[in-house]
C-alpha cells in the first residue's frame, strides 16, 4: 500500500486505489510494482505542481498609523513555519538600485526547493528485480539539505509492499494550497493515461 499520512479527499483516494487495482488485474502488476509505479508517479507529479515561484521577493506596504511601513514577506523555515515580515523602509519606498540590505532580504535563497525535494523522493524509490528491492542513486545529486527534506520509507518485495513518502517542508501546503489531493488526484489521472496507453499499444500488437 501507499501510505498517506495526511487528510486527502476521499474521492481522490478512490480514484487511486482504482488505478492500482487496474494495474493488478488487467496489467498483472504485482502488489510490489504496483506501489512502486504509483509511487513514482505520486512524486513526478508533486515535482510538476511545485512549480518554483520567482527569485526575488515583492516589496510590500502597510499603515502603521500615519507612517507606511514598506516590508518583505519571508516564509518560515522547517522551525518557523509562519512568515515574517521583514521592514525595509518607512515612510518612503526604499530605492532598489544599489541597496545591498535590500536585496539580500528580497533574495530567494532556496528557490525551487519544492520541486527539488520531490524528485529527490522520486530517486529514492527505486525498483523490485526478481522480487528484490533496488534503490537508485539519482537522490545524491541534489545534495544533504535536499535529501534531508525527502524522506522514503519502504519495505518491499513483489508480493508485499508498502511505501511511505514524506516531503518534510512545513510550508508546502501555505505555498500550494491543496497540493496533497491534486497530486493524488492528479497522479491517478496520470496512471490512468499511461495504462491506456500501453493497452492501445498491445492491441495494435495483436
Amino acid at each position: 500500500m501507499l501510505d498517506i499520512a495526511v487528510d486527502v479527499d476521499a474521492a481522490a483516494i478512490r480514484d487511486l486505489s482504482r488505478a492500482m487495482n487496474r494495474m493488478r488485474t488487467e496489467f498483472k502488476k504485482s502488489s510490489g510494482d504496483a506501489v512502486i509505479w504509483t509511487s513514482r508517479v505520486i512524486a513526478e507529479t508533486g515535482a510538476a505542481i511545485s512549480k518554483p515561484g520567482r527569485k526575488i521577493r515583492p516589496i510590500e506596504d502597510r499603515m502603521a498609523g500615519r507612517k507606511k511601513i514598506w516590508f518583505v514577506s519571508q516564509y518560515g523555515t522547517q522551525n518557523r513555519p509562519q512568515p515574517r515580515q521583514v521592514i525595509v523602509g518607512i515612510g518612503k519606498k526604499p530605492p532598489v538600485r544599489g541597496n545591498a540590505k535590500l536585496l539580500k532580504a528580497r533574495t530567494i535563497k532556496r528557490h525551487g526547493l519544492a520541486r527539488k525535494v520531490w524528485n529527490s523522493i522520486n530517486g529514492k524509490i527505486g525498483n523490485v528485480r526478481n522480487g528484490q528491492m533496488s534503490g537508485l542513486r539519482a537522490s545524491k545529486r541534489y545534495g544533504k539539505t535536499v535529501n534531508a527534506q525527502g524522506r522514503v520509507k519502504k519495505r518491499v518485495s513483489k508480493n508485499d509492499a508498502q511505501i511511505t513518502l514524506t516531503n518534510r517542508l512545513t510550508y508546502l501546503e501555505k505555498v500550494y494550497p491543496g497540493i496533497v489531493t491534486k497530486l493524488i488526484s492528479k497522479g491517478s489521472k496520470t496512471l490512468e493515461k499511461r495504462m491506456d496507453i500501453a493497452a492501445e499499444r498491445a492491441a495494435k500488437k495483436v
